[in-house]
């Protein structure tokens, strides 16, 4: 059973695609707005909803993603690892990302596994980086680009994040940089044209 933490965009995207590609698999949901999950969508018996003050990582489940807002994901996980469920966290704050990585060892101990920062960046970035590399002879240095959010509570965290400090892997160590330094002029060529 797969439990989902947080409908906001992400979390109602994930949900949509777990219904349509794996229909078979148990999923355990919890989010403050039930009404972004359609009715149609929802499956008897394959589709449960956690009452206000359960806690999805008390269930029976094996795997927790954590797509609610950033700030709370750290103890979340750790209640999760400690249960001895996997946890992917979609946060990109930077005291989540942190504290969830120093979790490593909690979930290696409990036979679990842990993965930080599972959205655009880090996340889907990171694995078009990896695939990206292996096709070319040498890479010095990548940056990324991306334009929107997935949500308004990923807007708000965006917004954040570009006003306070933050780190980055720079030459083989974390390095920190200062608020507002994070934007760079992106240009695309054609097809694209930006």
């Amino acid at each position: 059973m797969i439990g989902i933490l947080g409908l906001g965009a992400v979390g109602s995207q994930l949900l949509q695609r777990l219904n349509t590609s794996i229909p078979q698999i148990h999923l355990f949901v919890s989010g403050p707005d039930r009404k972004k999950v359609s009715h149609l969508m929802t499956r008897k018996n394959l589709i449960n909803f956690c009452d206000n003050n359960e806690k999805l990582e008390d269930q029976n489940i094996q795997l927790l993603v954590i797509s609610s807002s950033s700030g709370n994901h750290l103890q979340t996980a750790q209640r999760a690892l400690k249960n001895g469920i996997s946890v992917i966290s979609t946060s990109n704050k930077v005291s989540d990302v942190v504290g969830l990585l120093k979790l490593e060892d909690l979930a290696k101990e409990k036979g679990a596994m842990i993965v930080a920062g599972a959205a655009f960046a880090p996340g889907l970035t990171c694995a078009l980086v990896d695939f990206a590399s292996k096709e070319l002879d040498s890479v010095d240095e990548i940056h990324v680009a991306k334009d929107g959010t997935g949500g308004p509570s990923c807007a708000k965290q965006h917004h954040r994040a570009m006003k306070r400090p933050s780190i980055e892997w720079c030459d083989g160590q974390w390095v920190r940089r200062p608020g507002g330094s994070g934007r760079e002029l992106v240009w695309f060529p054609e097809p694209i044209a930006g």
